[in-house]
């Protein structure tokens, strides 16, 4: 099995919660991107999404980071 290294290229600034709720995110007005909510996710959706989806803009919890998956 292949193995992953989720990692922050940058973190932002803005604030989550001053997002506008969106389908599968929130809606980042300073970049103009949806933003995911990848904290309530398993390792193996995090994976395919990521896989699946580059360029992505996400919260994670800290637990989620810098760590193989």
């Amino acid at each position: 099995m292949k193995k992953y290294k989720v990692s922050l290229s940058f973190q932002c600034n803005e604030d989550w919660n001053k997002m506008t709720q969106m389908e599968k995110g929130r809606h980042c007005d300073s970049c103009n991107k949806i933003v995911v909510d990848f904290s309530p996710l398993t390792d193996s959706q995090i994976v395919n999404y990521l896989l699946q989806n580059k360029n992505t803009c996400g919260k994670f919890n800290p637990t989620q980071l810098d760590r193989t998956y």
